[in-house]
């Protein structure tokens, strides 16, 4: 699948305690072609929000491993986009193995479903 968009940042704010971990993953990308759908890989983790560019998502789904997430207009060729998601999960990990996955997490990319 050709790549759409080219990520430019992200951050994870993560707190954790008693083996469960809550908090956000905010990633901004720009697109390099037009984006109505965006597939993430939330790796175990149970999403609470979504929202694109300040603005909850129209519609997010689980589908397999991923989390289809569409966006409420689309994303057009050229424009930086930001999305947030708010999660939550056990950690049942390692800390190394735990920061491998969320490092893997943000690669993104527009789904043709």
């Amino acid at each position: 699948m050709p790549k759409t968009f080219t990520l430019a940042d992200y951050q994870v704010d993560l707190t954790y305690f008693n083996r469960f971990c809550q908090g956000d993953i905010a990633i901004t990308a720009t697109a390099t072609e037009n984006v109505d759908r965006i597939a993430l890989d939330p790796r175990g983790l149970t999403v609470r929000s979504v929202s694109v560019d300040g603005k909850l998502a129209s519609r997010f789904w689980p589908s397999g491993d991923e989390l289809v997430v569409v966006p409420h207009r689309i994303i057009h060729k050229g424009q930086r986009f930001h999305v947030r998601v708010g999660c939550e999960g056990p950690v049942t990990r390692s800390a190394a193995a735990l920061h491998r996955i969320l490092r893997r997490w943000p690669h993104l990319r527009q789904r043709a479903l």
